[in-house]
């Protein structure tokens, strides 16, 4: 029998790439009801649909100013519906008729907890957290996610949006539960999104970075439904291999047609069903209004301020997730669909052109990258641009870095430059070996490290830099430094970036090490099991690659060339002091770029890994 039940429990945050949010105090305006009803995904469906009934009806009928509904996987299969400003007894009235429904939805069937929770990263983790029975509804307190949606101005914009999310999805359902394929309707909805956000202002590169890091962080978000993230890119790069065009023209389509707005919330009208934007051409459907709602609301954080926390990809990005969430979109189709559509932003080329004949976009980058003498003086560095810290990324894990031993010239077995030099070359066959900590103390501090600190003036500000022993255009170092540890006694294996200026390694997040490898024709298996380099048990594999944004906002193009030139010297800084170490290394430069940039948790755009430098110990 369906039961209805008003004991409190407090929902935990849904598993999306953001910041995780810190206890907020309840907004009692909203009231939840979490609805548990097993069956398959057309139960779900089925079960999304009628609790978008209800709260719709309640806010039409003047029961309650607003819904919005999602769909959820902790103690069961789920939806949560949650009602604002509900008149007394009406939540209560929407409870038993919920329940009353869960007994009459189509494909309902007994589900196993087991093989449920079997879909998460960590299945014993997520049996802990119950099991509700088929027709039960509870009455927990709601928890606004405060922290995730930008901070106590920013929370009410996203609760609006998120009416308007649950009636977009609502709408979109009916045509899936026909025969409408699923993904194809998130991505019509995708290019909505993505056309909101370009009109409001932000570039096609930046949002293609975000998807990217967007879909990658589902590989190790705690909690999480595991996704094969290679997978997703894969399907991906064959799909817009296809149909090149498809995704960019949808966007190109629903971009600057929306201009005459209702109210002055991203999900204004939401709560009848209104649109929150008068598109100024017909054809756009559910896309265009989805992408009229996103300017709006990208606006409105904007317009917040300092006040907005953590910036407004937080909150972007999982504007997103809860669209396709309610939609009923796997994580795993979402990160392919967010790959799929950085590739269109991206501007990527297909396999043939490397080797095209003709005019070529290196050629073209070569002569854009050229100081002339007579236009320096718009040419000239921009000194007045910030330095950021690439070092500094998102995909950093929170505590304390690793400090290193300091950089012991002592250990160096051949201290004569000339000697290194001579000796320098590039190993094959197999790594393998253990190192301890004072010789990567040492090979990272003085390839890498802080040999110097000046003081200078720039665009008439007193300015502290870092120096290193390879050169950097300008001191901003936009190199990066990842280093895998598999065997150095006294530091924990595990993926971590080096930070010069603390001579220490922070943690990152996880590296997959074997789809690593054989992300290069070098390092992968062959046939009998032989390869050219076997590194799966090298003590220390080192990622060196290039954040250009570090560096273009002052150098422009220019600043590509200074960059790939600094990850050369960097490179050569990192082989002959491990050749002075006694050490054998490879530096690898052949690889397929998106496997290896996924398998490290770069996203390929903002993040560019340029080699692969296997580290081993001599026999």
């Amino acid at each position: 029998m369906p039961t209805t039940t008003t004991t409190a429990t407090t929902p935990t945050s849904n598993p999306t790439p953001a910041p995780a949010p810190a206890p907020a105090p309840a907004t009692t305006a909203w009231q939840s009801l979490h609805v548990f009803a097993h069956g398959d995904r057309t139960t779900a469906d089925h079960l999304y649909l009628a609790a978008a009934a209800e709260g719709r009806r309640a806010a039409e009928g003047g029961l309650a100013t607003g819904w919005f509904a999602l769909r959820y996987w902790e103690g069961g299969p789920h939806v949560r519906l949650r009602l604002r400003d509900a008149r007394p007894g009406a939540a209560d009235a929407v409870a038993v008729r919920l329940a009353a429904t869960t007994g009459t939805l189509p494909g309902a069937a007994p589900l196993d907890p087991g093989a449920f929770y079997a879909h998460t990263a960590d299945p014993d983790g997520a049996r802990n957290l119950g099991w509700q029975p088929s027709g039960t509804v509870l009455r927990p307190t709601y928890q606004p996610e405060t922290e995730r949606y930008g901070g106590p101005r920013a929370m009410p914009l996203g609760e609006e949006l998120f009416q308007l999310s649950s009636e977009v999805a609502a709408a979109a359902l009916p045509a899936v539960l026909t025969g409408t394929s699923r993904t194809g309707a998130a991505l019509g909805l995708l290019a909505g999104h993505v056309a909101g956000l370009l009109d409001a202002g932000f570039d096609e590169l930046t949002v293609a970075a975000v998807l990217r890091r967007y879909a990658l962080s589902w590989a190790t978000l705690p909690g999480a439904p595991r996704v094969d993230v290679a997978a997703a890119r894969s399907r991906a790069e064959a799909e817009h291999d296809q149909r090149p065009e498809q995704f960019r023209t949808a966007v190109t389509r629903l971009r600057g047609r929306f201009t005459d707005w209702t109210g002055t919330g991203a999900g204004a009208g939401a709560g009848t069903g209104t649109a929150a934007g008068t598109s100024t051409a017909s054809g756009t459907g559910l896309p265009g209004r989805w992408a009229a709602a996103v300017t709006t609301y990208a606006r409105d954080l904007e317009a917040i301020g300092d006040d907005l926390r953590h910036g407004p990809w937080p909150a972007l990005t999982s504007q997103w997730h809860m669209l396709a969430n309610r939609l009923g979109v796997p994580v795993a189709d979402e990160a392919f669909l967010a790959w799929l559509a950085s590739l269109a932003l991206a501007g990527a080329a297909g396999p043939d052109a490397l080797h095209a004949t003709g005019r070529m976009a290196a050629t073209d980058f070569l002569q854009a990258a050229k100081f002339r003498r007579g236009a320096m003086g718009r040419q000239a560095p921009r000194k007045e641009t910030d330095r950021p810290d690439p070092a500094a990324a998102r995909d950093l894990l929170p505590g304390a870095p690793v400090p290193l031993p300091a950089a012991d010239p002592a250990r160096l077995a051949a201290p004569d430059l000339a000697d290194a030099l001579g000796l320098r070359r590039s190993a094959y066959g197999r790594f393998g070996g253990e190192l301890d900590a004072a010789d990567l103390g040492t090979l990272l501090g003085l390839a890498a490290g802080v040999t110097a600190t000046v003081d200078v003036e720039e665009a008439g500000r007193p300015v502290r830099l870092d120096l290193y022993a390879h050169p950097s255009a300008g001191a901003v170092r936009p190199v990066l430094l990842d280093v895998i540890v598999q065997r150095v006694a006294g530091i924990a294996p595990g993926a971590y970036r080096y930070l010069p200026g603390s001579h220490s390694l922070a943690p990152r997040t996880a590296v997959d090490t074997t789809a690593l490898l054989a992300a290069s024709p070098y390092t992968e298996p062959r046939d009998g099991g032989l390869r050219p380099v076997a590194a799966d048990e090298a003590p220390v594999l080192l990622l060196l690659g290039i954040a250009p944004a570090a560096i273009t906002p002052r150098y422009g193009q220019r600043g590509i060339r200074f960059a790939l030139l600094e990850a050369g010297h960097l490179a050569q800084n990192l082989l002959l002091t491990a050749t002075a170490l006694g050490l054998k290394t490879l530096p690898i430069g052949g690889f397929y770029d998106d496997e290896l940039a996924v398998a490290a948790g770069w996203d390929g755009l903002f993040t560019q890994p340029l080699y692969l430098v296997p580290v081993g110990v001599n026999p």
